[in-house]
């Protein structure tokens, strides 16, 4: 069992607010919020991933079209007719004020929520944490995925810091991916190869998590969480996240694209490859 994945199940066992011996299976989404995020949960539904339900979010109703996923929500009409947030932060999050109802009525019941999310886009860093805030309230447990822009785009890399931030005071685990990584594995990618290879890793993120649970719960019918718990490695990553104020739950480290090997299924009919510089901003909006 990966450390990573250890502490990602602590997080969750912990925090769930329906004892863990009453769980059959427990209610699993998978948000994603503005174009890499819905870019991912298109990916991840066409997985077919049972126990899964897959939720694509976005101020851009064209791409939203365009994805597949169980429900769509479209934000922001009113601010901005459909055409996205423009990489401003303030309009992604008014869109996903202004949607509130929906937002508590899709996150309703639920007892685990991936919320994935590129913080280089308007729609990514101003929506994502309105979403994992309401999502908490409702009484899940968000685990957020980043995915950072490139260091060439100065201007989205700054950006994305403040909304790493705003998604680490929200969620109950922060998984930190970036795109720089794919470069080092391999300068050479195109656009559609560096999305695959992405998608791929954030996908067996969210598979080993709740597989993990799972198996975790199944075992917790005759054996205490803590004899389980007790068995299991401890975590050594670098850079391990400082627990939050007033807080007794010691959260995991980032997670970066080096430190995961891609093991999910290939999606049939994966798109022929494009150019890289001419997708960044698709793959970080």
């Amino acid at each position: 069992m990966k450390s990573e994945d250890i502490q990602t199940v602590r997080e969750v066992l912990s925090r769930m607010q329906t004892p863990y011996e009453n769980i059959e299976d427990p209610v699993t989404l998978v948000i994603g919020c503005g174009g890499a995020g819905n870019n991912l949960v298109d990916y991840f539904h066409k997985l077919g991933v049972d126990g899964i339900t897959t939720i694509g979010i976005n101020t851009d109703s064209r791409h939203l079209e365009h994805i597949e996923a169980d429900k769509k929500v479209f934000i922001g009409k009113t601010i901005t007719r459909g055409r996205g947030a423009g990489g401003h932060r303030e309009i992604g999050e008014q869109a996903a004020e202004l949607a509130q109802d929906s937002l508590n009525e899709i996150t309703r019941n639920s007892d685990i929520v991936f919320l994935v999310a590129g913080l280089g886009g308007g729609t990514g860093l101003g929506a994502t944490p309105v979403v994992g805030r309401i999502a908490k309230n409702e009484g899940a447990v968000v685990i957020a995925i980043c995915i950072l822009p490139f260091e060439a785009e100065a201007v989205r890399r700054s950006k994305a810091s403040r909304g790493l931030l705003d998604l680490r005071n929200i969620a109950e685990s922060t998984i930190v991916l970036d795109n720089n990584k794919l470069l080092d594995i391999s300068p050479g990618l195109s656009a559609e190869e560096a999305l695959n290879i992405m998608n791929k890793m954030i996908s067996q993120v969210i598979i080993n998590t709740r597989k993990t649970v799972m198996q975790t719960i199944m075992a917790a019918k005759s054996l205490e969480v803590s004899e389980i718990i007790c068995g299991m490695e401890s975590a050594t990553i670098e850079e391990a996240q400082a627990p939050k104020a007033n807080s007794h739950i010691t959260l995991p480290a980032p997670i970066h694209a080096d430190m995961i090997t891609p093991q999910v299924p290939e999606v049939p009919n994966t798109p022929e490859p494009g150019v890289l510089e001419e997708r960044k901003g698709e793959l970080l909006q």
